[in-house]
């Protein structure tokens, strides 16, 4: 994954980090790899593969909604709210490039 005006580069899963309350119903955690930082407000993207090939980068994933606070460990995490809901999400498209 992709996430503020940098680009910078992070993971994200469903789940709450080790001392914090449990993350809200449909929530996920978004870990920033290295010491990127996190701001409130920015937006996480797909990091996509070599040519777009499987995946396709840049496609929204969802909106950072608030920065957990530092715990001393290597990448600062933070809370993102999803542009889908997760529990009525029933069917994916694949995205594919055109022929010509």
């Amino acid at each position: 994954m992709r996430f503020g005006d940098e680009g910078a580069l992070g993971d994200v899963q469903a789940g709450t980090p080790p001392e914090l309350p449990p993350r809200g119903h449909g929530e996920l955690t978004l870990t920033a790899l290295g010491d990127s930082e996190i701001a409130v407000g920015d937006e996480v993207t797909t990091l996509g593969s070599p040519d777009d090939v499987p995946y396709v980068a840049g496609i929204p994933l969802g909106t950072v909604t608030d920065v957990d606070p530092d715990r001393g460990q290597l990448g600062r995490t933070a809370v993102v709210r999803p542009h889908v809901d997760t529990d009525t999400l029933d069917l994916v498209a694949v995205v594919t490039v055109a022929d010509g």
